[in-house]
């Protein structure tokens, strides 16, 4: 198991979920993929600018 950081323990970060969401992802042709990335990418610069 990953290392989970004092964010991800408090739930300020879902880094659960996002990692779900990668392994989701390798299941995704690839050009649909790509954007879906990006919207993770975007999701987790989000979430961690907030902190």
């Amino acid at each position: 198991m990953t290392e989970m950081t004092p964010a991800a323990l408090s739930g300020d970060v879902p880094a659960e979920k996002w990692r779900r969401d990668l392994e989701a992802l390798a299941e995704v042709p690839s050009r649909e993929r790509h954007a879906q990335l990006g919207e993770l990418l975007d999701e987790l610069d989000a979430q961690v600018g907030s902190l």
